[in-house]
């Protein structure tokens, strides 16, 4: 899976891995927490996602495991396309439109990763 780098980013912050702008209804900001969520999950001590990402991150590397990215990297994209699936109710077409990528590279990925109870359209 290509992994976009700094020097791949153009001027105006989006890499060629990117899409250029997310369809209105699935905007980044749909997705942040408020600042008053973020207030509670602070006092929780309950860490943000990328924090546990390089938490795990930093596991995997300390125990001398190999292929770090390329385990995380299956496990991002299998809980995108699972979340995608319930949705969208099993609509593999939908998910796919949602995640920003192809029917043929949802159904493969389905296949690759073994994601069970997709439903076909």
């Amino acid at each position: 899976m290509p992994v976009a780098t700094p020097s791949a980013v153009a001027a105006n912050g989006v890499s060629p891995m990117m899409p250029a702008a997310m369809p209105e209804d699935m905007q980044e900001s749909q997705f942040a927490a408020t600042p008053s969520q973020e207030a509670e999950l602070a006092r929780l001590n309950v860490p943000d996602w990328v924090s546990m990402l390089e938490k795990e991150a930093a596991q995997m590397l300390a125990s001398g495991q190999a292929e770090v990215m390329d385990a995380l990297a299956r496990k991002f994209e299998s809980a995108l396309i699972r979340t995608a699936l319930k949705h969208t109710h099993g609509r593999k077409n939908d998910a796919a439109v949602r995640l920003g990528i192809g029917r043929n590279t949802i159904t493969r990925k389905i296949q690759e990763l073994g994601i069970a109870d997709a439903k076909d359209e």
